[in-house]
């Protein structure tokens, strides 16, 4: 488990992040964090959102984001479950 101790711009609000759990996905837990809004960095740009499905491989998660076709590779980007 992960406790970020700083605050991120996100949409263009600071988010305060010294409350905030986090857990970083990995193929093998990404099952039981469905539904779960996830953090990550692309484009010099912190984005949250929400896993709406996986892969059957674990490797892939489903997001709502055109910019990234909705989708996103785990394996490749550091992605945190906030819980």
């Amino acid at each position: 488990m992960i406790e970020f101790h700083k605050g991120i711009i996100c949409n263009n609000q600071y988010i305060q992040t010294n409350t905030m759990n986090t857990i970083r996905l990995t193929p093998e837990n990404v099952f039981q964090y469905i539904g779960y809004e996830i953090i990550f960095k692309t484009r010099k740009k912190h984005i949250v959102t929400r896993i709406n499905y996986v892969s059957p491989t674990g490797k892939t998660i489903y997001i709502k984001h055109p910019d990234l076709q909705d989708n996103l590779q785990i394996v490749s980007r550091e992605i945190y479950v906030i819980l």
